[in-house]
């Protein structure tokens, strides 16, 4: 075996790790070892055996190597890495006008850079957008725009996102709440527009889009 994707996944199990090598063999009972722990693996052809890990009680590198039923030697070995599982707590803003690029701050604990361009939000399970792992508690990414026709402003709900993250680019976990849609406000006048240095001046603002 040459190498794993991903080579990182959380302590829960349930990763599906893809194991690259050469010269696998079908039809024989293929057993994946992540440390003392074990599961099946799936033979893909001949460069490729798909295992899931399975569950651990800590964190850390374990050596993921595979072994055929009644043979004697395991393959080579790779690191493969166990990590705490994400927990999501709060994000803020949660809205943002429907062009998008509205930064996210997401709060919770147990984020883990596995590296660059690995980190992603997801949005309602199909927009990605990168993540930027800030500390072991803080993420922030941005939101997607809205697809062009997707908001309804005749008084209908608002449309909006759920959001999910993802460390290692696979398993993904959620935060709750939504994030939620608006069109810009449209300012088209002020009146007045000049007002004394000490203050207090009321000026009536019109446009369309306050909400």
């Amino acid at each position: 075996m040459f190498d794993a994707d991903p080579r990182e996944g959380p302590t829960r199990g349930g990763t599906e790790v893809i194991i690259f090598g050469s010269k696998f063999q079908q039809g024989k009972n293929i057993t994946c070892k992540f440390g003392a722990k074990t599961s099946r693996g799936v033979f893909i052809d001949t460069n490729r055996i798909s295992c899931l890990s399975p569950p651990v009680e800590r964190a850390g590198f374990v050596p993921l190597s595979i072994a055929y039923e009644g043979e004697k030697y395991d393959s080579d070995t790779i690191k493969y890495l166990y990590y705490d599982t994400p927990e999501l707590k709060s994000f803020y803003p949660t809205c943002g006008p429907v062009n998008g690029y509205t930064q996210i701050t997401i709060e919770g604990k147990n984020f883990l850079d596995m590296g660059f361009g690995k980190a992603k939000c997801i949005f309602n399970n199909t927009y990605v957008m990168n993540a930027t792992i800030m500390d072991s508690e803080v993420i922030k990414c941005d939101s997607p725009p809205l697809p062009e026709g997707m908001f309804i402003s005749n008084g209908t709900q608002a449309p909006w996102y759920n959001i999910s993250i993802t460390l290692n680019g696979r398993e993904n976990a959620a935060v709750k709440g939504r994030f939620t849609y608006y069109i810009d406000p449209i300012f088209k006048s002020i009146s007045p527009n000049l007002g004394p240095i000490s203050g207090g001046t009321i000026s009536k603002i019109e446009g369309t889009g306050f909400a």
